[in-house]
Formats: structure tokens, C-alpha cells, sequence
């Protein structure tokens, strides 16, 4: 093995340095791997006297007398490097070498016993020498450690491989169900609006049946197997719970699996609309929705509203209604039941054992919050100049539509933060909305310039409530992409509310 002689061993591997004891730093090292580089690095290296070697090394040499090199690689300076201290020599000479004649009793000749007087001699600079053991230990040493390198860089090969594979069928997956996604909402916007339905209603219910299967399509993806039924049942109904007691939510902790939970999303939101625009939420009438896991395993939803008067079934079925009675039967094999009675509607919905986990811990439900009214939110937003960041021009052009619809003003729309920066400097808006994400850039450097402005303002993302923002920023309102007009101006009210 290699004897210690004042040893300091360092390596160099992928440009990181570590050192051990009183190895050389960095910039010593640096003129020695220059050297390496015009030897053979598929051998062991060593030189006990390394000034001699490297005679512009002062540095090094001054500390380090020799030094034994094992290489790591063939392309590059990947090595162990061992050095060694001085060993000061005294070598014995037989005679001076550098002799001098002398005159003497027989002229002038060498004397015979002064020309082979011992002379001693004290060799600097160099370290004790690398014996053939210390060699051979070396080599073994390169040979083990090249061998390791191998093999890693082979299980790296192959855990490569397996990550393009596994991406590769993650992209199939996100194709797949984007292409299902597409064919979902072109099913949504190729049914035509019956005659009683104007244009405007139309796109109406669209934008809210696009909103849940969003909104549903954010939890699966957050939390990778559905989501609970209680938070959806309150998501729905929170735009339109106005008055406390108005609904009650009740039942077990539910979770249900992910194609319960979408199909369930747009089911609830039809519910929750119809009761807007004619049932209990529209008329200050009362709605209880509850759920029971009954003795099968199945779970059963009842929806119930009174308060209202003179409640008749409809004279014929539109696309909703169709909705509600053929959606759960036919993806997932459970039934609907929906009885239209004079006080409010009564509807049974029942999911099927294998859709639904009943949870273990017992949470209570939050109830959806009090949604600001319409009044309030056009009160204090009307006339307000608004700035609009967003890298995508359609959202861009329909958020400036909408806005202006409800009686705000665009003072600029901004694709990337150097444009904002310079509208916001030429001209100051009262409140903005900011996409988090935009193209190869954040929106982070235009809300600070707000808040420095004291400028209100709203952050837009598809990430919903997992976007990162920075601490000083986490009670910014965030709305949630594909967003509603209503959203937006309930978030600009808060932000200006909380200004």
C-alpha cells in the first residue's frame, strides 16, 4: 500500500475539488493537470521531484516535492493525485567530484588518499520514491475505481433510457387526454341552444360547464386520484351562496375517483346553475345537499330545494337535462332521479361502490363563502382603468371584451414584463390582471412595480392555488384559468377592497 511520507491526497472529478490534510489548492494544482495533459492517462503517473518537472511551478514545488497521479478517465482530467513533502538525502560521494590538484612530494598529481576521501552531498527538492508496491497499489486502485465508473455510467444509461420511455408515455397520456378533453368541449359547443336560449345565455352556460370540468380536471391532476365530494359540492355552489343558511352541506368524508369526480363536476355545476336561474338561489328559497354511503357500498347524493313557488317541469328537455339523466347511468353505471315538485326541485343522484373511498379521518365541511353581490362589484369597479398581462392575444382580446362589457376601461394589454413596465411608466392603470406565466418570463417584476405604486391587482394562472409566489405575495388574489368575467371583477373588488 502506499506508504504515508507526509502523503496529501486530492481529486479532481467533473471540476470539483476536495482535498485532504495539506493538499495543494486550485491554482497550485493547475500547472501539474497541464502537464498531465500531454501524458498517457490510461496509466499511473509519478515523479519524485517535481521541480524538475515543472520548473515554472514554484508554488507547488516549494510545498510539494512528488507526486503520484492516478487517472480517472481517458477524456478528461478526472484523477486521484497523491503528493509528497520533501525528503531531504544525504548522498555519500567516494571523492570529491569536483577534484583539484594538488603539489606535492611527487609534483603535481592527484594524492590517492585525499582523491577518494568520502564527500557528502544534500539533494533538495525531491520526496521519497514511489516504490514499485506503491505502483502496482496505484494501478489496481485506477483499475477499481474505472470499473465503478463504468458501471454507474451504465446504470445512468439506463435510467435515461427508462425516463424517455416513461416520458414518452406520460406525453402519450397528456395527448390522450387533452384529445378528450377537445372532443368533450366540442360535444359542449356543437349541441345548438334551444329557442328560448339566447346567444348570450348560451355562451353563458358554456363558459360555466368549461369552468367545472377545469376546476375538476385541476384536482385530478393535484391530487392524482379524484378529489373529495364535499369541497366539490361547496366549489359549485360558493358563486351562489349570498345569504348565510341559504345551504346546508352535509355527509361523510368522500373521496371520489377521478372519473367520478369530473362526471360529478359537471352534473353538480348544471345543478348548481339551474338553481340559480330558476330555482332555489333565485328566488331566496332554501337548498340541502347531502350524501349517505348506504348498506352496499354505494353512495347516494340527494339534492333538495324548497322556497320555491310554483315550480313546474320543464315542457321540453334541453341539453342540461339531458345531462343530468343519461351522464351518470351511462359513464359510470350509477342512476339519476329528478322529481320537479311545486315548492323545489328534488333530485337523487347514486354513484357506484367502486367510484368512492370513504375517508378515515372525520373533517367538517366547509361551507361555500358569502359571494360579494353583483351591485357591490359593479359599484366600485365602474370606470376603473385596467392593465391586462397576458402572453396569449385571444385571452387577451376576450378579457378586454368582457371588461369593457361591464363598464371598466383597458388602459393597455401587455404580452412580456419590459411592455408592461413601459405602460405602467406611461401611464399608471387603477388595477391590473397579471398572468403569473408568461412565455419564457414571470409577471413577479410588474407586481412589484404595483405594489411599489400601490397599484391593486389580481394574478391569472393555470395553476390555480399551487402557483409559486414569493411570501409578501401570497394574499394576492388568484384566479384560476379558464376564468368567468364574474371571477375576475369579485377579485378585482377584493384586491381594490384590500388596497
Amino acid at each position: 500500500m502506499i506508504r504515508h511520507h507526509q502523503l496529501s491526497p486530492i481529486s479532481h472529478f467533473d471540476g470539483a475539488w476536495t482535498t485532504l490534510g495539506c493538499a495543494p489548492s486550485l491554482e497550485e494544482v493547475t500547472p501539474l493537470l497541464r502537464h498531465l495533459d500531454g501524458v498517457d492517462r490510461g496509466q499511473v503517473f509519478s515523479n519524485s521531484s517535481l521541480a524538475g518537472a515543472l520548473p515554472g511551478a514554484t508554488d507547488l514545488t516549494t510545498r510539494f516535492a512528488g507526486a503520484l497521479v492516478v487517472p480517472l478517465s481517458q477524456r478528461s482530467q478526472n484523477a486521484l493525485i497523491f503528493f509528497r513533502r520533501e525528503a531531504l538525502q544525504t548522498l555519500n560521494w567516494a571523492g570529491d567530484p569536483a577534484k583539484t590538484y594538488e603539489s606535492g612530494p611527487h609534483g603535481d598529481r592527484l594524492t590517492p588518499r585525499k582523491s577518494f576521501a568520502i564527500w557528502k552531498e544534500t539533494v533538495r527538492y525531491t520526496s521519497m520514491p514511489w516504490s514499485d508496491n506503491e505502483l502496482r497499489f496505484a494501478e489496481a486502485l485506477r483499475n477499481s475505481v474505472v470499473e465503478v465508473m463504468l458501471m454507474n455510467s451504465e446504470i445512468l444509461a439506463e435510467e435515461r433510457a427508462r425516463a424517455a420511455t416513461h416520458q414518452n408515455v406520460l406525453n402519450q397520456e397528456l395527448n390522450h387526454r387533452v384529445k378528450n378533453i377537445l372532443a368533450l368541449i366540442k360535444s359542449l359547443i356543437n349541441r345548438p341552444p334551444g329557442d328560448d336560449v339566447s346567444l348570450s345565455g348560451f355562451i353563458e352556460s358554456l363558459n360555466g360547464r368549461i369552468q367545472a370540468l377545469s376546476a375538476a380536471h385541476d384536482q385530478v391532476v393535484r391530487d392524482g386520484s379524484g378529489g373529495r365530494l364535499g369541497e366539490l359540492v361547496g366549489a359549485e355552489l360558493g358563486p351562489y351562496r349570498a345569504q348565510d343558511g341559504q345551504v346546508e352541506i352535509s355527509g361523510p368524508p368522500v373521496a371520489l375517483e377521478s372519473r367520478a369526480y369530473s362526471i360529478m363536476a359537471l352534473v353538480l355545476h348544471e345543478m348548481a346553475t339551474n338553481a340559480a336561474k330558476y330555482g332555489a338561489l333565485s328566488h331566496g328559497g332554501h337548498l340541502s345537499v347531502a350524501w349517505t354511503i348506504l348498506p352496499e357500498g354505494d353512495c347516494r347524493i340527494t339534492w333538495a330545494e324548497t322556497g320555491v313557488m310554483g315550480l313546474a317541469k320543464p315542457t321540453r328537455s334541453g341539453f342540461g337535462s339531458e345531462l343530468l339523466e343519461r351522464a351518470l347511468p351511462f359513464d359510470l353505471g350509477g342512476t339519476s332521479k329528478l322529481e320537479f315538485r311545486s315548492e323545489g326541485l328534488v333530485a337523487e343522484f347514486t354513484l357506484p361502490a367502486r367510484f368512492i373511498r370513504v375517508l378515515d379521518e372525520q373533517v367538517d365541511l366547509i361551507q361555500p363563502p358569502l359571494t360579494p353581490s353583483r351591485k357591490r362589484t359593479a359599484n366600485i369597479l365602474m370606470g376603473a382603468r385596467v392593465l391586462i398581462v397576458e402572453d396569449q392575444a385571444l385571452i387577451a382580446m376576450s378579457l378586454e371584451a368582457d371588461l369593457t362589457d361591464n363598464g371598466m376601461q383597458v388602459s393597455g394589454i401587455a404580452g412580456n414584463v419590459e411592455a408592461a413596465l413601459r405602460l405602467i411608466n406611461k401611464d399608471t392603470p387603477d388595477l391590473a390582471v397579471l398572468d403569473v406565466n408568461l412565455n419564457h418570463e414571470r409577471s413577479l417584476p410588474v407586481a412589484e412595480r404595483l405594489l411599489a405604486l400601490g397599484v391593486p391587482f389580481v394574478f391569472a394562472t393555470g395553476y390555480g392555488s399551487r402557483v409559486d409566489l414569493p411570501n409578501h405575495m401570497r394574499s394576492i388574489p388568484v384566479v384560476e384559468k379558464p376564468y368567468q368575467i364574474a371571477e375576475i371583477m369579485a377579485k378585482l373588488t377584493d384586491a381594490r377592497e384590500g388596497s
